[in-house]
């Protein structure tokens, strides 16, 4: 049946033909996708010719892959359920609940914090940017606000930053990323200047 969908995701490996590599489906792929994939890739390992009827069997309680050309079998394989690893940002937000179950148990404490932050560091070494300033500016598009970069601290190190304040929760995510030359430029025109002054004799 070409319709028969995968139930979960699965792997495929092959005995016999080192050139067909392992390929992973996803849950929810006709049998039809897995022909047409698998059809493809022993055609690159040279194991088939284009004009050949090329078939697969699943059998999913014997964990075999059976493929047949023009009616032979020609290769047999193992399928296997792969584990899928959960989704990272759901798992977070199912600890943040568990944060806010016990902060709730803290009903009828006198007084309140001055502040209460939650902060996200998507990128602590500049060499993490490429990735982690589309994770930023993503998070910033979750929170309804727009990420900026520069230089929100004062003191000299550049990030691309965004803020929110949910309620009673700030809630910031930044990445570390390089200086535009640009600035640093400016810094150095900047202290050459005051240098400059002082050697005068002051700033003016």
């Amino acid at each position: 049946m070409q319709d028969q969908t995968l139930p979960e995701q699965y792997r495929i490996a092959f005995d016999v033909n080192a050139g067909v590599e392992p390929m992973t489906f996803p849950a929810g792929t006709t049998l039809a996708e897995v022909t047409t994939r698998l059809h493809h890739k022993f055609l690159l390992a040279d194991v088939i010719d284009d004009g050949n009827d090329f078939a697969v069997t699943i059998d999913y309680d014997a964990g075999t892959v059976v493929v047949s050309v023009d009616g032979d079998v020609i290769e047999h394989g193992s399928i296997y359920r792969e584990e899928t690893k959960p989704d990272y940002w759901l798992t977070l937000a199912d600890d943040l609940r568990q944060v806010a179950d016990r902060i709730a148990a803290l009903a009828g404490t006198p007084g309140k914090p001055s502040y209460v932050t939650f902060t996200v560091c998507a990128g602590l070494l500049r060499s993490e940017e490429t990735s982690a300033v589309p994770m930023v500016d993503a998070i910033a598009e979750a929170l309804s606000v727009k990420a900026t970069t520069g230089d929100h601290n004062r003191r000299g190190s550049w990030d691309h930053r965004a803020t929110a304040t949910i309620g009673a929760v700030d809630v910031t995510a930044y990445a570390n990323v390089t200086k535009p030359a640009e600035a640093e430029d400016h810094l150095r025109a900047r202290i050459a200047e005051l240098e400059a002054q002082l050697a005068k004799g002051g700033t003016r």
